[in-house]
Order: structure tokens, then C-alpha cells, then sequence
């Protein structure tokens, strides 16, 4: 005696009809994207940002937001920044080994220069001294400005 065959377990086969229409929403959801990408472009679109936008911090000096620093003995470092729009500017500094470096600013019209006075360590040879100027906004912006030490 032969078994059934397997098809026949599992009930009866659509009738040809029924399956063209299974394969119905596919054709047409393949059809449409390939419309949809090829006649507007892109099928999926990010959404657009239309809230405000807050402009990072310019840096003044120094210019391209680095400079090398060659430390024979303790070296003050200067960094003058504008905000676009007008926000009051935090500088935070920091050098391996001394987290909490303290500075001084100043105000002048647009432009805020702020101070911080790096000791003498031969242990920041070839290290870098970090200033971080971010304004103070509800829409923070903040930009890097990099001091590379050398030590003779």
C-alpha cells in the first residue's frame, strides 16, 4: 500500500485562481515601490527638522581650532570665541593630569576671550589640551579647540 501523497494531508490545493490572487498584493506592493522609487526617488524620506537650529560657537583664535604650544615653563592659553546668535559662552578646559584646569574670561561685545595658564610638566609631552566652548542655550551647540604641548 502506498501512502497519500503530502499535499493531499494537508487539505486540498487552491484552484489556480486562488493563487494568482494570494500573489496579488505582492505584484502590486512590488509594482508600486518600484514606481514610487523610480519616478519620485526614494521610497522612504526622512523627516524634516522644523524646529530652530542652533549655530555652534566661532572661533576667533586660535585659527582652524588648533594650535601647537611649546611649554618651556608655565604658558597661558587663549581662546576667543563669538556666539551667532548672541548666547553666553562656558569654555571648559582640560589636560591629562589636571581635570580641573581653572581659567578667566572676558567679555568684550560679541567676543569672549577666555584664559587658562597651562602649568610646566614634562609629563604633557605630546599631549593635548582641550577647550570646550559651549553656549548656553536651550539648543546647546559646542565646538573643540585643541592645544598640542610640546615639551624641549
Amino acid at each position: 500500500m502506498t501512502p497519500a501523497p503530502r499535499f493531499r494531508a494537508r487539505g486540498r490545493w487552491p484552484a489556480p485562481a486562488e493563487r494568482a490572487l494570494r500573489w496579488l498584493p505582492a505584484l502590486w506592493h512590488a509594482l508600486c515601490s518600484y514606481a514610487v522609487v523610480t519616478l519620485a526617488g526614494c521610497l522612504y524620506t526622512a523627516p524634516v527638522w522644523r524646529g530652530e537650529v542652533n549655530q555652534a560657537p566661532i572661533v576667533i583664535q586660535p585659527e582652524g581650532g588648533e594650535q601647537d604650544v611649546v611649554l618651556f615653563s608655565d604658558v597661558p592659553l587663549v581662546v576667543v570665541a563669538a556666539d551667532p546668535e548672541g548666547d553666553p559662552l562656558v569654555f571648559l578646559w582640560s589636560a591629562p593630569g589636571y581635570p580641573d584646569l581653572t581659567s578667566s574670561e572676558r567679555a568684550e561685545g560679541e567676543l569672549t576671550t577666555s584664559t587658562a595658564v597651562i602649568p610646566f610638566d614634562p609629563a604633557l609631552d605630546g599631549e593635548d589640551v582641550d577647550c570646550l566652548v559651549v553656549d548656553q542655550s536651550e539648543l546647546f551647540n559646542d565646538v573643540l579647540v585643541q592645544f598640542h604641548v610640546e615639551v624641549p
